[in-house]
């Protein structure tokens, strides 16, 4: 009789601790986007040169241990830098001046034990997206890196977006956004949850996102804790919300400016990197 009580209290007990613990499919992944600043030169960027602060960019990964990061402006130097220095991720992306190596990465860099890579691609934001090109009134080469990826703790599939539109043409912005929304369609379908990560060097309340909105959400308006801070910061001279996390058939419990903590250098960039947590 004592056995069979014993029994039954170590099962309730057991069912209890469960209980207070989230499903698989309610676990949250965090998602960053993050423009990393290029390495410049050491008379333009003087003690916010890369050299002086790469380590911060390492301390950060490892201290919000993000499941997916969005990168901009990541030199080959510095996608190599990062790698070695974090090893539990791997990164894909090409160089937009010429497909290879040459010129910014928009590197999609994942954690390997929290997602599987699938398939991944990079187009160029122009009419020609398929190859090396500059797009409409832009002043750059500019892309978008897209990952299909499998959420190990649920199984569930999902895409990743990253981009940085551009800082000079308004028309290039424009027809960029089309031209994601067109590809995403294209690469996705209409069902498959996605996520969108870039620097998109302008605010959500122009006319240029129309498109963009009636197919994905703000994660900085649809969660129930945000933070509505200045992304770009320019080494303390700058503001401006600029830097944003879309979403598509995923839920935001969190979106967050990281800008509170010191990751080991005054400005870990000239922007902060931003995080949302997402569940299925």
């Amino acid at each position: 009789m004592i056995r069979s009580i014993l029994i039954l209290l170590t099962a309730l007990v057991c069912c209890a601790c469960r209980s207070d613990r989230p499903t698989t499919s309610e676990a949250a992944l965090k998602v960053i986007s993050y423009n990393v600043r290029y390495t410049g030169e050491p008379t333009t960027d003087g003690e916010n040169h890369w050299s002086y602060r790469r380590h911060a960019s390492i301390n950060m990964v490892r201290e919000e241990r993000p499941a997916l990061i969005g990168t901009q402006e990541v030199l080959a130097e510095q996608l190599e830098f990062l790698s070695e220095n974090l090893p539990e991720y791997e990164a894909v992306g090409v160089g937009r001046d010429d497909g290879v190596s040459a010129g910014e990465h928009m590197a999609i860099f994942y954690r390997k034990e929290a997602v599987e890579m699938l398939d991944w691609g990079t187009f160029w934001l122009s009419p020609t997206p398929d190859s090396p090109t500059m797009g409409w009134d832009a002043a750059c080469y500019r892309t978008c890196t897209w990952a299909r990826l499998r959420d190990r703790a649920s199984g569930k599939e999902f895409a990743v977006m990253n981009t940085h539109l551009d800082h000079i043409g308004q028309v290039a912005r424009e027809q960029s956004i089309r031209l994601l929304m067109q590809r995403m369609s294209e690469l996705m379908g209409e069902e498959m949850p996605v996520v969108m990560t870039g620097d998109f060097n302008s605010t959500t309340d122009q006319p240029i996102y129309a498109p963009l909105k009636a197919a994905m959400q703000d994660a900085r308006e649809v969660a129930p804790a945000s933070d509505p801070r200045s992304t770009f910061n320019g080494w303390g001279r700058g503001s401006g919300v600029i830097d944003h996390i879309f979403v598509r058939g995923v839920e935001v419990d969190r979106f967050e400016v990281l800008c509170d903590k010191n990751y080991g250098a005054p400005y870990i960039s000239d922007h902060y990197p931003v995080a949302a947590e997402i569940r299925f």
